[in-house]
């Protein structure tokens, strides 16, 4: 498998040598759908590598790497560079004088995993400028957003087949989407004798309920917005259909408490589009019949996937959701409420000091780079906001593609209370990717789309 593996990086090499832009594109498919591949006790991931040889050959062929952005644009993926060097400076700091391990004495398993965190905060970085400084005219825009549309079809296939115990789903996701150093997976196989709650490719439910989330409100705001045509009517209302039975069979609190969210955010693209109230009460109509035809057989059959939704919205009710994780005291999170306390204002960097950080963003952003860290981020997460919410009214595809960036910001923002939304393994790659085109100087005249 893992000779495949190599063969599929070769081929991707290749084809990036021959077209940069499908380079890109393939590098999207294939941080979402490709097998995690067995490396020992640790597991190889083809978009790791991939996206260093892209920023590689981007610097080589490109004689100066350009930021082709307007005014406030250029901001955006410099405040994300500053964040990126706080934590490194913060990991130096933290390294040398507070986790008992000085950099000249560190185990090479320790800079091993302080280097492997590290490159997580730094791909994002890599994603947007690849993104940024590479053409794409509004039928490569189009099309990446048909293929996410078109992935998230056999994703939620997948992840209904893990709940209803479909033998062939059980044995794609134990061969292909379970990685070694990961132990909820067999914890959850242990438990139930199948996935109870869908992981999709994800390897953890929550993480499959913020997919379905993102997949619900791109094709839902496609719908509501009339960007469809005919021939992908079928497309959305599918991928929608899915995407709703997905999530809900990921039995998470985050999709319970998002799927509100997602619907409030569609009524608010709808509020000036012509027909867009039909169109928004169409789309939910899709997503309530989906949970009501679809889901209450399988909830029948299988009584443990409705115990556990009544067990979640119990939980959302009274609020114990928070205290079980949340609690500075008796949570799960005490140690790392601690270790925050310990370094307020800078963080431990990368340093992750046997401590149980947990999933919230902003719990990991206050660990990794302090209040100056989570400052920042905020700082940059408004100017995201401002700037994509400033170039909705743009022309063609490119006003709609910059509104529907600010929704999904704003949904991974409130979600990020209890995920990492913006970090997560195999999603976090299109999102960087769609802010990184959103940043893109936006052209006068459909002249200039010709590249």
């Amino acid at each position: 498998m893992f000779l495949f593996g190599l063969l599929v990086l070769i081929g991707l090499i290749g084809i990036s040598l021959w077209s940069f832009r499908l380079g890109l594109v393939l590098y999207l498919i294939t941080a979402l759908i490709f097998p995690t591949l067995p490396l020992g006790k640790t597991a190889f991931r083809i978009e790791l590598v991939y996206s260093l040889w892209l920023i590689i050959l981007k610097i080589i062929r490109s004689s100066k790497f350009k930021l082709k952005t307007e005014n406030q644009g250029l901001f955006i993926p410099s405040l994300y560079a500053l964040l990126f060097v706080i934590m490194t400076f913060s990991t130096l700091l933290a390294w040398k004088f507070n986790s008992g391990l000085p950099i000249g004495a560190a185990p090479s398993g320790s800079v091993l995993k302080v280097f492997a965190v590290g490159y997580g905060f730094l791909r994002p970085l890599i994603v947007m400028l690849l993104f940024l400084n590479t053409p794409f005219d509004e039928r490569w825009k189009e099309l990446l957003l048909t293929t996410l549309l078109l992935l998230s079809i056999p994703i939620s296939v997948l992840s209904i087949g893990q709940s209803t115990n479909l033998p062939i789903a059980q044995q794609i996701t134990q061969n292909w989407f379970t990685s070694p150093y990961r132990t909820a997976m067999p914890v959850v196989q242990k438990q139930w004798g199948f996935i109870l709650r869908s992981t999709g490719v994800f390897e953890y439910h929550g993480y499959n309920a913020i997919f379905s989330l993102t997949v619900i409100l791109i094709a839902g705001y496609l719908l509501i917005n009339g960007l469809e045509k005919k021939t992908k009517l079928i497309l959305l209302y599918l991928s929608l259909a899915l995407s709703a039975g997905a999530g809900v069979l990921s039995v998470s609190v985050t999709f319970l408490l998002g799927i509100p969210i997602v619907v409030l955010l569609l009524l608010f693209s709808a509020r000036n589009v012509p027909q867009g109230l039909p169109r928004f009460l169409r789309t939910v109509a899709v997503i309530l019949g989906v949970i009501i035809l679809l889901l209450l057989p399988i909830i029948t059959r299988n009584p443990d996937i409705g115990q556990g939704l009544r067990n979640q919205m119990g939980r959302i009710l009274d609020g114990d959701f928070l205290r079980g994780r949340y609690h500075p005291k008796t949570g799960k999170l005490a140690q790392a409420y601690q270790a925050i306390a310990q370094r307020p204002l800078l963080g431990w960097g990368f340093v992750r000091k046997d401590t149980f950080v947990g999933d919230s963003l902003y719990v990991s952003l206050l660990y990794h780079s302090g209040i100056i860290g989570l400052g920042l981020w905020v700082i940059f997460i408004g100017l995201v906001l401002v700037y994509s919410w400033g170039k909705r009214k743009k022309p063609f595809l490119n006003g709609k593609f910059s509104c529907l960036i600010f929704l999904i910001t704003l949904l991974y923002s409130v979600v990020g209370f209890g995920s990492p939304s913006f970090f997560i393994l195999r999603l976090e790659e299109w999102y960087w990717a769609l802010l990184g085109l959103s940043l893109v100087r936006l052209p006068s005249s459909k002249q200039e789309y010709k590249l």
